[in-house]
């Protein structure tokens, strides 16, 4: 059997703004990171894509069990943050559809 340990050429922390910054080993940082994962449903805890502002993949995670703790709990913090932003945004959506999407108007 053979074992494999994965390396990273990056750091994650959060910035006391509360952004997600990733370092990578050459001292590039990117900040306002954010965690994606590509199978929520089917394999929420692998196959993770940290991407920019703009969307841009800066890094792959295969496992999140592969990650140091410090920065599995950067990763899944942001996730968090993430997944409750869009739980809110989809709560938003489902209330607009069962009143027809209308909102009161000024008073």
């Amino acid at each position: 059997m053979t074992t494999t340990t994965a390396t990273f050429d990056f750091t994650l922390h959060w910035s006391p703004a509360g952004k997600l910054v990733l370092t990578r080993a050459d001292g590039t940082q990117h900040e306002g990171v954010v965690p994606v994962r590509a199978f929520p449903i089917s394999a929420a805890e692998e196959g993770l894509s940290l991407v920019d502002a703009d969307g841009h993949e800066l890094a792959w995670i295969n496992a999140l069990a592969d990650l140091p703790a410090d920065t599995q709990a950067a990763v899944q913090r942001g996730l968090q943050e993430r997944e409750s932003a869009a739980g809110g945004c989809e709560q938003l959506r489902h209330a607009q559809h069962l009143d027809g999407g209308h909102r009161p108007g000024p008073v």
